[in-house]
């Protein structure tokens, strides 16, 4: 009953994203109209509108699969102009070139989602000075940079053996009954600003208990996915786990540098947001990969 529930309710989300795109083809012919998994507007609608040259509108699918799943649907009744639409979701751990069967008129972010893209060096450093109004000269500039990069690198391998299994899952395409929340649990991983140091607090016979599989990854083919997703971390592990240790030591920043005690040169700052608020009020800041800018001008011409 379950199955079919779901079932039932996503031909109804398919079918609701097909009556959405009808009425804005009616009201607004020429718009440009983005599919978003979720709430990613912030981080695309200002990128498409610069290229089109008008304001487009989105239509929110509510999931990757919802997303491919209506444009099937719209490639099925033969009214989808493809130059005016665009359909936005992220890589995730998923083999998309089998998962997505027209993968070319799809943006397939480069990292695991648009969260990745908030976290680089160069986003930081965006932030540091757009936000938070600092410049490269700022005495604290330098050490407030490789603070960053410190305790992400070693957050980035406290979470990496999760990320593995979790790959591993994910490419094994095995069906689970947990999901995963969008922040690290303070049972996993413990992130001290004060001393700058992650500790790893987890072992994998806790994810084999928290997050049970059946079948269970081999130690192989964890070691393998470890491997890929070391090679470039910022970009490959889980975004919101990224996305949750940016906004984590933005917030302990706001609490040092406002701190008289610490040895911070005055410069009051304000950082009081969660993820979902950082995704709007930091999306100006994140990177955008050249693939983005060239998906939207073929789709848009």
């Amino acid at each position: 009953m379950k199955y079919a529930d779901e079932m039932r309710r996503a031909r109804n989300i398919v079918q609701d994203c097909y009556m959405q795109y009808n009425e804005i083809r009616q009201k607004r012919p020429e718009a440009f109209i983005a599919f978003f998994e979720g709430y990613d507007a912030p981080y695309y609608l200002p990128v498409i509108a610069s290229i089109v040259g008008s304001d487009p509108e989105q239509v929110i699918c509510h999931q990757k699969r919802k997303v491919i799943a209506v444009y099937e649907s719209l490639v099925n009744k033969k009214v989808l102009k493809m130059e005016k639409t665009g359909f936005f979701v992220d890589r995730d751990f998923d083999i998309n070139s089998t998962l997505i069967k027209d993968i070319q008129n799809f943006y397939v972010t480069e990292g695991y989602s648009i969260e990745n893209y908030y976290c680089s060096k160069e986003a930081f450093e965006r932030i540091l000075k757009c936000h938070m109004h600092y410049n490269c000269a700022h005495k604290d500039y330098d050490a407030l940079v490789a603070n960053y990069l410190e305790l992400q690198r070693q957050f980035n391998l406290a979470i990496l053996d999760f990320n593995a299994y979790y790959c591993s899952i994910r490419r094994n395409k095995t069906i689970v009954a947990w999901s995963l929340k969008d922040n690290v649990s303070s049972e996993y991983v413990e992130i001290d600003f004060n001393n700058l140091c992650v500790n790893k607090k987890y072992k994998m016979a806790d994810i084999h208990r928290d997050y049970p599989s059946s079948p269970c990854p081999s130690n192989e083919e964890m070691r393998r996915q470890a491997s890929w997703i070391k090679q470039e971390p910022v970009k490959n592990l889980r975004g919101k786990y990224e996305l949750y240790f940016l906004v984590k030591y933005l917030q302990a920043l706001e609490k040092m540098v406002n701190d008289p005690s610490t040895a911070f040169e005055e410069h009051p700052m304000k950082f009081s947001m969660g993820q979902k608020d950082a995704l709007l009020a930091l999306a100006q800041y994140a990177d955008k990969d050249e693939a983005l800018f060239s998906y939207i001008r073929r789709r848009a011409a």
